[in-house]
C-alpha cells in the first residue's frame, strides 16, 4: 500500500522516534496533542483525531482500516459530562489488528492485542492479554505470544 499520509495539525504532534504511518489520516484539533513512541508502524487508512490527547507508546504495530478517537467532534454535552473529550493511551508493544475501533478513554496497556473488529470504550488494566469483541473483553490473560513484530 502506497497511500499518502495527511496530517492536519492545530494541536501538538509529538514524535519521539522513527514513526511509520502510510495511508493514515491524522487531526490535532485545537487543545489536541498526539505523541508517537519509537518505532511505531501504522500499515494503512488509519484514522486519529485528538482533541485531548491520544498516546501510542513505543513499538506498536496498528494494522489497516482502524480508528482513534478522543472526542466525538460535537459541541453537544449531556448535564453529566457524557459527551466530553477523555483522552486514549496505546501502551507499549501493542498490535491493533484490522478494523479495530478505540473511542474516548480508553486505555490499552502494554503488551496487548486488541483483535480484529473489536470496539474499545473503556481501561484495560492487565498487560499482555488478548483483548476481543465489541464491546471488547479480555479473552485470554497474561497472552503468552511473543509480542514481537518480526513474529506477526
Amino acid at each position: 500500500m502506497n497511500e499518502a499520509c495527511i496530517i492536519q495539525n492545530n494541536g501538538r504532534i509529538v514524535f519521539n522516534g522513527k514513526t511509520s504511518c502510510g495511508g493514515t489520516r491524522v487531526s490535532c484539533n485545537h487543545g489536541g496533542v498526539i505523541t508517537f513512541g519509537k518505532d511505531v508502524v501504522i500499515t494503512g487508512r488509519c484514522l486519529i483525531v485528538s482533541s485531548k490527547r491520544i498516546a501510542f507508546g513505543d513499538d506498536c504495530l496498528i494494522s489497516w482500516n482502524t480508528q482513534f478517537m478522543d472526542t466525538d467532534l460535537h459541541g453537544l454535552t449531556i448535564d453529566d459530562g457524557t459527551n466530553l473529550c477523555k483522552e486514549i493511551c496505546v501502551g507499549k508493544h501493542v498490535w491493533v489488528c484490522s478494523n479495530v475501533t478505540v473511542k474516548k478513554g480508553a486505555f490499552i496497556p502494554s503488551g496487548c492485542v486488541l483483535g480484529s473488529d473489536t470496539l474499545v470504550s473503556k481501561e484495560f488494566s492487565e498487560e499482555k492479554c488478548l483483548i476481543v469483541g465489541s464491546p471488547a473483553y479480555v479473552k485470554k490473560e497474561m497472552f503468552s505470544g511473543r509480542n514481537d513484530r518480526r513474529h506477526y
